[in-house]
């Protein structure tokens, strides 16, 4: 009898010891798994942002609009700006690169100020000093916060350790239209920020229709 109890006791040992080993590797093998889902799902997004300013890149944009227009989940007002901060140049050559880092970051955040709600702008830095934002509202709404944008950069300096700076930011603006290849609604906003710099910078200006 107690043989009997002690190979009773024997295999009901082994077998807690079994599950607890077969748990800790299900447990091994979901950590794993997440981690690895994890990582893929932060590899997709830094591919498709721009490190320096958190702001959505040229891939992920492109990603964005092309996906819009394939699903034909655009709004019945959508309006692309592209905008590009004036003499930019002329900052990294006087105060060196990395102030010119840190004007690209603050005026990334000033973007996401004046256009936080994700639901209606999409914000990308494009390139350099380049930078869009998708709008899916009434032009009269966009244009008047794009206004007060410049506003704000004429009138409130960039206040940095070494510098205070002031910049401009020439605009393009341009309306979807359905009709044409999203290549062309990009043409027809960065030709017209091409002739905002051209007057000057620092202005809006509008696209021709499509």
């Amino acid at each position: 009898m107690i043989e009997s109890n002690r190979l009773e006791l024997f295999i009901a040992s082994s077998v807690c010891v079994g599950l607890a080993l077969l748990c800790f590797r299900l447990y091994r093998s979901n950590l794993a798994l997440r981690q690895q889902i994890g990582k893929a799902q932060q590899d997709h997004y830094d591919a498709r942002h721009d490190e320096l300013t958190g702001l959505m890149n040229r891939r992920g944009w492109a990603e964005r609009i092309h996906g819009m227009i394939k699903l034909e989940q655009t709004p019945s007002e959508m309006f692309l700006a592209m905008l590009d901060i004036d003499q930019f140049k002329r900052i990294n050559d006087q105060h060196g690169h990395l102030v010119g880092d840190r004007i690209l970051e603050e005026f990334s955040n000033r973007l996401k100020s004046a256009f936080s709600d994700q639901d209606r702008y999409t914000l990308t830095r494009i390139g350099g000093e380049e930078f869009t934002i998708l709008a899916c509202e009434p032009f009269e709404e966009f244009h008047k916060k794009l206004q007060q944008l410049l506003d704000s950069l004429n009138n409130q300096a960039f206040i940095l350790p070494n510098a205070s700076i002031t910049i401009g930011c020439s605009i393009g603006v341009a309306a979807f239209d359905s009709t044409e290849l999203p290549d062309r609604w990009i043409a027809r906003a960065d030709r017209a920020l091409y002739r905002s710099k051209r007057l000057g910078g620092n202005q809006i200006c509008l696209g021709e229709p499509s």
